[in-house]
């Protein structure tokens, strides 16, 4: 499984933000990639996906709450695999919603699995044998995790300084510092009280010793999934001036926390930013019709 990456489009939004003389700000759009496997998943999974083929499995299995994104990227990779996947699927009891649906109709079977057996269940799974069920891990975060974004590594411009991105597990964030550690790398973190331990999984994942990286917390709206009328309003402000979408998950609170960030100064004048944009926008579907302008 590989898309061609040489057309990755880099789309100048310096015009939002305040001063946009002052700065330079691009936004990498990998949600444009793939319509179903897009933004960060795609480069998440190649590794896996290769060792699974490798292996010659039979299906493919990973670990998710209910509106995970990474669930639904893992059923549809199996999907063009031709092979069925399992989804765990974190749950006090089951439901249905538009997330699941999608996974169910690539052939995803879900098996739930209490919150309070989640970690455990997740952080040891059964080997993957030749032949058998391959599983990968939540949100794709490990060393393979990491390898896919060496696609990347001429998508972003010499002339970048900093690097802005969202971050669940941190995979991403060390993909991208394996390819470019001479930026300046800004973590936007979606969930709350766990920033600390973001940063240790990042480090884990032997990204260069001289990389300059910062976790950022603050920014989540509360904690992760939740949204406010702000956030949906900044979405759609965006949106207006931009032509890009959000998701209401990561995207939005990084590109809102970007823009607190060059309002307080936070970057020397004449930066060249580059905000990763790490799809997800079926995140969206949750809201109720009407309250996105896209």
């Amino acid at each position: 499984m590989h898309l061609n990456f040489s057309e990755i489009r880099l789309t100048d939004v310096s015009q939002f933000f305040p001063n946009p003389l002052a700065y330079t700000i691009n936004v990498l759009r990998l949600d444009e990639i793939h319509p179903i496997i897009s933004g960060n998943k795609w480069f998440k999974l190649q590794g896996y996906l290769q060792q699974a083929q490798n292996l010659r499995s039979t299906a493919l299995a990973s670990y998710g709450g209910p509106y995970s994104n990474h669930l639904v990227a893992v059923a549809k990779a199996a999907e063009l695999m031709g092979i069925p996947s399992i989804g765990f699927v974190r749950s006090y009891i089951p439901i249905q919603n538009n997330t699941l649906t999608h996974c169910q109709q690539m052939g995803m079977q879900i098996q739930w699995v209490h919150p309070a057996n989640f970690r455990q269940v997740c952080r040891n799974p059964p080997p993957s044998e030749p032949c058998g069920t391959y599983y990968i891990p939540e949100g794709g975060y490990g060393p393979l995790g990491t390898l896919g974004f060496e696609a990347l590594k001429n998508s972003i411009p010499a002339r970048c300084t900093h690097i802005v991105t969202c971050v669940g597990t941190g995979t991403m964030l060390a993909g991208l510092a394996k390819q470019f550690s001479q930026v300046v790398f800004t973590g936007i973190n979606a969930s709350k009280g766990n920033t600390a331990d973001i940063t240790q999984q990042i480090q884990a994942l032997e990204i260069p010793a001289n990389t300059q990286i910062q976790v950022l917390d603050h920014h989540h709206d509360g904690g992760f999934g939740k949204c406010t009328p702000a956030l949906l309003q900044f979405m759609n402000s965006f949106y207006t001036a931009t032509n890009i979408p959000l998701d209401r998950v990561y995207t939005a609170k990084g590109m809102r926390a970007l823009q607190t960030l060059v309002n307080t100064n936070y970057f020397e004048k004449g930066s060249h930013i580059v905000f990763i944009h790490s799809g997800g926008l079926q995140g969206n579907d949750s809201l109720p019709a009407g309250t996105l302008v896209y």
